[in-house]
């Protein structure tokens, strides 16, 4: 029992279960969706950038719930990043848009 109250022992135990907590898998990071990156490219477009164009399958976005809210998720995102970083003034983008019409 001396064994177990030696404080180098206890310090050393503790250290150990301390480290073996922090050991965490990486996780991985997932491209987003074609849908989600058309909804950002639109953003970009609608906020005045000339490097990217809206980008939205209107068929899609009203026949296809996925597509859909992919697309406004990426959509809001990317204009809240942007309104975020002082590029594009006005009010958060909720993920909930119509369907553009030209």
């Amino acid at each position: 029992m001396q064994l177990l109250k030696s404080p180098s022992i206890i310090s050393a135990a503790v250290a150990a279960l301390a480290l073996g907590g922090c050991a965490t898998s990486p996780q991985q990071v997932q491209d987003p969706s074609p849908e989600y990156r058309a909804g950002c490219d639109s953003a970009f477009a609608d906020a005045g950038s000339d490097e990217r164009q809206y980008n939205q399958d209107s068929g899609r976005f009203e026949n296809e719930p996925g597509y859909r809210a992919n697309w406004a998720m990426g959509y809001s995102d990317c204009m809240n990043r942007l309104r975020d970083n002082g590029q594009f003034g006005g009010a958060p983008v909720l993920n909930t848009l119509p369907a553009r019409t030209f």
